[in-house]
């Protein structure tokens, strides 16, 4: 797995308020689909939302490097 960290996108479920921060019990997730390629290949997303502990707005993307 690789971590991304980026900001930009979009409302979570459940919704988040900028500049609060995340809940580490239940991280809000990222509404609209997180698709991601490696090397052109699809990769699997296995966790887009937000960053329990941080402040909101901040996400983390949790892709699957796929094989080859």
């Amino acid at each position: 797995l690789v971590v991304l960290l980026g900001t930009g996108f979009g409302q979570t479920n459940p919704p988040s308020q900028d500049g609060q921060i995340v809940s580490a019990d239940e991280p809000p997730r990222v509404h609209a689909p997180v698709e991601a390629t490696v090397g052109g290949m699809p990769a699997e997303v296995v966790f887009a939302g937000g960053l329990p502990g941080e402040v909101s707005g901040l996400y983390r993307i949790q892709v699957r490097i796929p094989d080859g």
